[in-house]
């Protein structure tokens, strides 16, 4: 993650990003749609959380 921040400030654009979510339950046998449908939810969070960091710092 951090090498990506490096080159984006290094480079004008376009800038990389990333998001990830991740899911685990020990028993995880016949449920993988549910825990990919988690992973996928905090993915999203994870990104909408860095968007709003972004509008912050540029004083939106």
């Amino acid at each position: 993650m951090e090498e990506i921040l490096l080159q984006n400030s290094l480079n004008k654009g376009p800038h990389i990003s990333m998001s990830f979510g991740h899911a685990y339950r020990s028993h995880s046998k016949g449920n993988m749609d549910s825990l990919f449908m988690e992973a996928d939810q905090k993915m999203f969070q994870d990104k909408r959380r860095r968007k709003e960091q972004k509008l912050v710092r540029a004083g939106r």
